[in-house]
């Protein structure tokens, strides 16, 4: 359990997706059917093939404007999940994301963002995350 090489391969997810570079998300999935990915207003995908096929098509638009702000790691065994608000252009969305050690590197097996809501004054998101 290495909270660093977590959070490190869960910042290298979100700068592919800022480079639109497919291969290296494609490098950051965890192979076989065991992974999910649910986008915001999207139906559960199954498996790295339908996984790695959602992301190529989000970024056949281009680089994705996305960053990851206040990442908590919870542990689970060999697994890790990272909460974390996502900033996609003007959208604010909370993601979870689950990294399981395979081989020595921690690889995404799960991602889900929705929408959340923003205090227009303050601009926080703070008040449903336990922060550490």
């Amino acid at each position: 359990m290495n909270r660093d090489k977590v959070l490190a391969a869960h910042a290298a997810f979100y700068q592919a997706l800022r480079r639109g570079d497919l291969d290296a998300i494609d490098h950051i999935w965890a192979r076989g059917e065991n992974v999910c990915c649910v986008h915001p207003g999207g139906f559960a995908l199954f498996g790295h093939a339908a996984v790695l096929q959602s992301w190529g098509r989000i970024l056949r638009e281009g680089p994705v404007d996305i960053y990851e702000e206040n990442p908590v790691v919870h542990w689970m065994g060999d697994h890790a999940l990272v909460i974390c608000t996502e900033r996609v252009g003007t959208h604010v969305l909370t993601a979870s994301n689950g990294l399981r050690l395979i081989d020595g590197n921690y690889l995404m097996t799960h991602h889900h963002a929705g929408p959340t809501p923003v205090d227009a004054a303050t601009d926080d998101v703070s008040g449903g995350m336990l922060l550490q």
